[in-house]
């Protein structure tokens, strides 16, 4: 396997790319994610931080893949945090996120990743497409910062429809079909960025343990003048939530808007999130009546909608504006 073909590529004896990866409880996941990375050239540095995992990964990665500079601690630090301290260990001039439930077939993405940054000096994060094992897109791999506009995008499905309109998570075909999409963050699963980029704006939010840093990460790297791409034509495969879905459910997690909810409530008036909370719930509980009905006809539509009653209900139960203020993340 080769590793990085880039301009400069090794010329100065550094890795071009240090790809860094956060376990916790890995070693059922590991080999599908280190196994491809194998046999890389000197263009290419594998950094493994594992969380203090009660299954063994360390020593399993330690025992398998000699090759892996590998690090541990005697606690968990969250996914910010441990990304941050492999952050301070790479070489390379890219440091590619990736998460050990995503899965590379082989370096290509890693190579148009690393060519974009080549050639585009004002971009400073890029991301692939985030797909499910049928192929299938999946939502939550990039989109726009937490506004009241955003969200009514997402929650109403008025994104879905017009693409001009942002949204939290890009979820427009159209937008699935085109070379590339100025976004406001990528997700963390699997994010390549400038190293230089991500010294400057200090890595992730340490007060974030997880959920939404990725988003934070984004946001901070706009607001220093820098563009954040998301490339929709290089796919890479996420198993986002396998080992908590139960056969034949639907995967249910409200970590995000949890996240969001908590971040908007510490940024924003409370008034404006009193609206955000209105807003989720009413936009998820019209998805939920309209998959209704849809089931009716379709029974398939009928798992759906009860995941959207769900979120609605978390909607209007989240933590009030007072308690979302003082509490951590």
């Amino acid at each position: 396997m080769s590793g990085v073909a880039t301009t400069e590529a090794g010329s100065n004896g550094e890795p071009i790319v240090s790809i860094v990866i956060v376990t916790w409880k890995s070693r059922h996941l590991i080999d599908r994610c280190l196994a491809p990375l194998a046999g890389h050239d000197e263009t290419i540095e594998v950094l493994v931080h594992d969380n203090d995992s009660p299954d063994g990964t360390a020593e399993y990665i330690a025992t398998n893949y000699p090759w892996v500079r590998l690090t541990s601690g005697k606690e968990n630090l969250g996914f910010g945090r441990a990304n941050n301290a492999l952050f301070a260990l790479c070489r390379g001039r890219y440091v590619l996120m990736l998460n050990p439930d995503a899965f590379l077939d082989d370096l290509e993405p890693v190579n148009a990743m690393a060519k974009h940054l080549d050639v585009a000096p004002s971009v400073a994060i890029v991301g692939p497409q985030l797909v499910h094992e049928d192929g299938r897109h999946q939502v939550g791999d990039g989109g726009w910062r937490t506004t009241l506009r955003s969200i009514t995008g997402h929650a109403f499905w008025i994104h879905r429809a017009l693409p001009s309109v942002p949204s939290i998570y890009i979820a427009n075909p159209k937008l699935l079909s085109r070379d590339l999409v100025d976004v406001d963050w990528i997700c963390g699963a699997c994010l390549m960025a400038r190293r230089e980029v991500l010294e400057e704006v200090g890595g992730f939010a340490d007060d974030i343990f997880m959920y939404g840093e990725d988003v934070d990460l984004g946001v901070r790297v706009k607001q220093r003048g820098h563009r954040v791409v998301y490339l929709p034509r290089f796919k890479v495969l996420h198993v986002q939530g396998a080992t908590q879905k139960a056969d034949g459910a639907v995967h249910y997690s409200a970590r995000w808007m949890d996240a969001r909810a908590h971040r908007f409530a510490r940024e924003r008036s409370r008034s404006s999130y009193w609206m955000l909370k209105a807003i989720l719930a009413a936009g998820f509980g019209m998805r939920s009546a309209l998959l209704a009905l849809v089931g009716i006809v379709k029974p398939g539509a009928r798992a759906p909608s009860k995941m959207m009653g769900r979120f609605a209900a978390h909607a209007a139960s989240l933590p009030s504006y007072d308690a979302q203020r003082v509490s951590s993340v």
